[in-house]
């Protein structure tokens, strides 16, 4: 992935945490962690059929520059749009950049 092509600014939100730091129920409002450059592309064609057939309801993947920080658990916010992070794929294990592979939330 070239440097260039991450033309877009999201946001990493988490779950709040309680007084012990665990995750709260409520979801609310969410927490934002980074804001960071990436690229945004819904998945299409054959690409939304494999993720189907795995049973997701993968329709976008966000790519980022690594960040050990990003889990499953957390959600990327996008011109006004929330996405729910499903898997998060390091490329070759090279630790350069991270797939996100999400599914977008109807009401943020």
């Amino acid at each position: 992935m070239e440097a260039g092509k991450l033309r877009s600014i999201v946001r990493i939100l988490k779950a709040p945490a309680d007084e012990r730091g665990a995750p709260t129920q409520d979801v609310s409002r969410w927490v934002e962690v980074r804001t960071v450059r990436a690229s945004v592309r819904p998945i299409r064609g054959r690409e939304l059929w494999e993720a189907e057939q795995a049973q997701s309801m993968i329709d976008h993947r966000i790519i980022i520059r690594y960040d050990s920080a990003v889990r499953p658990s957390m959600r990327v916010q996008f011109e006004g749009r929330t996405f729910e992070i499903l898997y998060v794929i390091d490329p070759e294990e090279q630790h350069l950049w991270m797939q996100l592979m999400c599914r977008e939330l109807e009401d943020g």
